[in-house]
């Protein structure tokens, strides 16, 4: 009966259905059953009470059972490739979960009480339909990677700029038009908000002093203010494709730059400010107005 088996590796069959004599392996602490064809998980899927990860990767689940829930012993569970519209509530009760990978489903919603799940430290939902997000994304003060991009957003809750530990943060390819307060997100080292409908950017990043890469290409961007003293480690800048008709002077007074891309703007002249950046290795002025 295997009962001392803790590990079972399932990935890339053609298993449609769980059957229930799994049950007879108690102690299990892994279970992968990535690359399958399963449609729904059976509500068994609850006994296995010393379950710490479990991969469903790229099958075609729809929905979850809510007896998921008991699995409280649970730190990684790995959704992503499936075609998950909604998830339950009870979810919100593995609070042991470190790791949750939700990429390439369908939700347009999560859970209010998501914020429970407070000793996570990744979160990945790229590529769903997520069209606003629970305030109780606060209480994860432990996460240091959050991706949301290619979502539909339109804004984000006020409480992500009290995520204190966070230090990979993604929301590009969504619909933002303003961003909440950042700067108390001092661990953030890189920060992503490329492709969205951001037109004015007035010293929503100050202060975030361990900050290396922040993108904001893709967006309509003609106002752009920034504290540099406030932004010392920053070394990759990429503004492509905006309405900047002059550079930012403060863009030449931040002293770690090493890569600027203005391309695709509408700048007309390199001012001599530029020379301060003393770091600076790689320019792009592509497809502007200069002469």
């Amino acid at each position: 009966k295997l009962k001392n088996l803790q590990e079972l590796y399932l990935r890339d069959n053609q298993i449609s259905v769980l059957p229930e004599e799994l049950l007879a392996l108690a102690n299990l602490q892994k279970l992968a059953l990535g690359e399958n064809l399963l449609n729904s998980v059976p509500p068994f899927i609850g006994n296995f009470q010393h379950l710490e990860a479990l991969d469903l990767f790229s099958n075609k689940l729809t929905a979850l059972p809510v007896e998921i829930g008991e699995l409280r012993k649970l730190k990684k569970l790995d959704l992503n490739w499936n075609e998950l519209q909604e998830l339950p509530s009870t979810i919100c009760n593995m609070t042991e979960m470190r790791l949750l990978f939700l990429e390439r489903n369908q939700l347009r919603s999560l859970p209010d009480s998501i914020g429970n799940l407070d000793k996570i430290k990744e979160i990945h939902l790229y590529d769903n339909q997520l069209a606003d997000l629970p305030e109780s994304f606060g209480k994860m003060q432990e996460i240091k990677e959050l991706n949301l991009s290619k979502n539909n957003l339109k804004y984000l809750p006020e409480s992500i700029g009290t995520l204190l530990n966070l230090r990979n943060l993604n929301i590009s390819e969504n619909k933002l038009r303003k961003l909440p307060k950042l700067s108390e997100l001092t661990s953030l080292e890189i920060l992503d908000i490329s492709n969205n409908k951001l037109s004015t950017i007035k010293n929503e990043l100050n202060r975030l002093e361990n900050l290396t890469e922040l993108n904001l290409s893709i967006n309509v961007i003609s106002t752009f203010t920034i504290d540099p003293e406030t932004l010392p480690e920053l070394k990759r800048l990429d503004l492509e494709l905006n309405r900047i008709h002059v550079i930012p002077s403060a863009i030449f007074r931040l002293p770690a730059l090493e890569y600027l891309n203005l391309s695709r703007n509408e700048i007309e002249r390199v001012e001599k400010g530029i020379s301060q950046l003393k770091n600076l290795s790689k320019l792009f002025l592509n497809d502007n107005r200069i002469y």
